[in-house]
């Protein structure tokens, strides 16, 4: 509820001053998307971390699931990316990062659980062709874009709404 109170208060904010002219161009816009897009660039890693409640397995944590994804990175010569884990039973995994630095495989603890090696090992190696044939980047891209083109069209949306409601109501205050 307060995320809404905060969006509703902000386009409150920018209508008011698109109203007044401080506003009358779209380079501010373009502004916006430039720093909301640098944001989600430089910081994807820590915000799926956090939207997935998701923590880095490490050999100590889960030997069994470290081995899997070490030895199937050295039969392809890659350098191995982070592995983090979800505490939940549903079976999933991703893969996610824009490079070698923030590539990580995220596991759920079911899929862990439930699965014996060899499927496991199958889980992951599709991960890592992800990884490899560098789908992630294009995703991570992508749902930057689409975040951006959402909420921006939810914004104004929302405004013209309101603008709406604001001129209904000054009609029926003239009448």
């Amino acid at each position: 509820m307060e995320f809404g109170w905060f969006y509703l208060c902000l386009v409150i904010f920018v209508g008011n001053l698109i109203k007044k002219s401080i506003f009358p161009d779209a380079s501010n816009v373009l502004g916006a998307v430039a720093v909301w897009f640098l944001i989600a660039y430089f910081f994807n890693a820590k915000m799926i971390e956090f939207a997935t409640k998701s923590h880095t397995l490490d050999r100590k944590n889960n030997m069994r699931v470290y081995n899997l994804v070490e030895n199937l990175c050295m039969s392809q010569g890659r350098k191995m990316p982070k592995v983090h884990i979800i505490e939940s039973d549903g079976l999933n995994a991703f893969a996610s990062g824009l490079s070698e630095k923030t590539y990580t495989i995220t596991l759920t603890r079911g899929i862990i659980e439930k699965l014996n090696d060899a499927e496991l090992e199958g889980v992951i190696a599709h991960e890592l062709a992800h990884i490899i044939n560098k789908d992630v980047r294009l995703l991570i891209v992508s749902i930057i874009f689409v975040g951006i083109l959402g909420f921006w069209f939810k914004f104004f949306s929302d405004l013209l709404f309101m603008a709406a409601v604001e001129a209904a109501i000054e009609r029926r205050m003239e009448e």
